[in-house]
């Protein structure tokens, strides 16, 4: 179970945590205090009295998206959905027939909120990860040495792109 909370972005990081506890909440994880961690490779959790729970943050400007999982690793990531993506770039990220088909920037989304899932980040090329569409807002991807894999949902909110992805690894 996950849920994604939005709010305004702050360089403070207060609105961050604000949201991690809206999210908390929702998922009905009572906790008094929690500490913001991250992994060696920088993907972020909290440490709650409960124990841990995954968390993954974007943001654009001023607006910010959180997701809180009480279980699966998650990732998000949102763009502008006016953002121009260049040929050049769309090289480095469509791989095949199948991701073709899916728009440019939709699927930088979805790749995207997958590596921050995984923890690697953009240190991963885009290229190491295969999209499939599932169905409508639903898509599954895969990295290349088969390690990671995960369900993703993708949607337009407002001005945005946004995609969550939530691991489906055992």
């Amino acid at each position: 179970m996950f849920v994604v909370c939005s709010g305004v972005w702050d360089k403070q990081g207060k609105n961050r945590e604000s949201l991690i506890r809206e999210g908390l909440n929702q998922l009905g994880i009572v906790s008094n205090q929690f500490t913001y961690c991250t992994e060696e490779t920088g993907k972020p959790f909290v440490s709650t009295e409960v124990g841990r729970v995954e968390i993954s943050v974007s943001h654009h400007k001023e607006t910010m998206v959180v997701v809180v999982s009480a279980g699966a690793r998650v990732g998000i990531d949102i763009e502008p959905k006016y953002r121009n993506v260049s040929k050049n770039l769309q090289k480095r990220i469509v791989v095949g027939e199948v991701e073709a088909q899916i728009p440019t920037l939709q699927l930088w989304t979805l790749k995207e909120a997958f590596l921050k899932m995984t923890g690697t980040g953009l240190r991963m090329a885009m290229q190491k990860v295969q999209v499939v569409p599932v169905r409508l807002h639903q898509f599954k991807a895969q990295s290349s040495d088969k390690l990671h894999t995960a369900n993703l949902i993708s949607f337009t909110w407002r001005d945005y792109q946004i995609t969550v992805a939530l691991s489906s690894e055992k």
